[in-house]
């Protein structure tokens, strides 16, 4: 859930504010005012309003999933359909919001097979899910292996769920990651950004007659000073920097995780900041509030790495690079420093963010 807040210049040089309230379950409200305080007073009464809608709509969906378990088509555990354990499910107040949005998928693609016979067929059910979602057929894409470890773990949680509604032992579904899954399974990124690369990038907006382009080069800036996520940088608002202590505060509702957390800003990072303060517009609290969000900007550039030629690389990729230059660079900052900082709970997600390079490893060495 959050409240987003847009300035938009139109060709009159009129300014006017988009205030956007996202809350999961209920539809999206956008409405524009002349002031950015007006924005933002009705931001925050909506958003209240709108979690207090959700809130109910749960709680309704929650009871409304109980009564039908109770009804006589569904009165064993074992009778029931797989797809409709996961409708339910999602509809439980037990459901995590990111849960909901994968068994919403799943309950419509997992076919006819009920709890009793997903119990008899055991691991020849899963082995041929997993071989079903693997299969390229038709040119389509194959579904990654993390993305599977993630239905799986989301129909366990739906089984144990549904079980505890019928107070009885949940059946148990076969899968583990090392008797189904081969053993480089890990669609692991490791694509660092060149040096050429960089430059690239940097000359196309230096030359561009984008407007924007100071931003966007200030954007590249802060991304690989600070490992931030493109989200985190749109969405980042003046208040949240303290320039002379070289802080950034991030609030939990700009993160991923929905975790607040801290980054220490390097010397370029810090001179980042300041320059777009001095770009920033009055009234306006977003540091990049010329650029309208995170997926637009996601667009722009990937169009840009493909106008100059740079293959195989996503915009996400910056922040392994980032966090890979802050794990070469910043050899006296501890690796738990490094994890609060970058948002890592985990010494095997940082790992698998940061790729040396032999050259950088060879100037260390003696």
């Amino acid at each position: 859930m959050a409240l987003t807040i847009i300035a938009r210049t139109s060709k009159k040089n009129r300014t006017r504010y988009l205030a956007t309230v996202r809350v999961y379950g209920v539809k999206t409200v956008n409405r524009t005012f002349d002031t950015r305080e007006d924005a933002e007073c009705f931001g925050k009464r909506v958003e209240a309003q709108m979690k207090k809608a959700a809130a109910n709509l749960r709680a309704a969906n929650e009871a409304d999933a109980a009564r039908r378990l109770r009804e006589p088509a569904l009165s064993s555990y074992s009778d029931q359909k797989i797809s409709v354990v996961l409708d339910l499910f999602r509809k439980s107040l037990r459901c995590s919001m990111h849960d909901q949005k994968t068994a919403a998928g799943l309950s419509k693609s997992i076919g006819n097979v009920t709890v009793g016979e997903l119990h008899e067929l055991d691991d020849a059910w899963t082995e041929a899910y997993i071989l079903r979602k693997r299969d390229d057929a038709g040119g389509k894409k194959p579904t990654t292996y993390a993305t599977i470890e993630g239905h799986m773990q989301v129909i366990k949680r739906a089984l144990r769920w549904s079980a505890k509604q019928f107070k009885v032992a949940p059946v148990a579904l076969h899968f583990s990651v090392l008797e189904h899954f081969p053993k480089d399974w890990e669609n692991q990124r490791n694509r660092r950004l060149t040096a050429e690369e960089e430059r690239m990038i940097r000359d196309h907006f230096c030359k561009s007659g984008d407007p924007a382009r100071e931003w966007w080069l200030l954007l590249l800036d802060l991304a690989l000073e600070t490992g931030a996520r493109l989200q985190e940088m749109i969405l980042a608002e003046r208040q949240e920097f303290n320039v002379e202590d070289r802080v950034w505060n991030m609030p939990a509702s700009h993160t991923k995780k929905k975790t607040a957390r801290f980054v220490v800003l390097t010397m370029h990072a810090q001179a980042t900041v300041a320059r777009l303060f001095e770009l920033a517009k009055p009234g306006e609290s977003r540091l990049f509030h010329v650029i309208r969000g995170s997926k637009s900007a996601s667009s722009k550039l990937s169009r840009v790495y493909r106008k100059i030629g740079i293959v195989g690389f996503r915009t996400h990729d910056l922040r392994h690079e980032a966090i890979s230059r802050m794990v070469s660079n910043h050899r006296d900052v501890q690796v738990f420093e490094l994890m609060q900082m970058v948002g890592h709970k985990k010494t095997e997600m940082l790992a698998r963010y940061s790729h040396g390079r032999a050259d950088e490893i060879a100037k260390r060495m003696r």
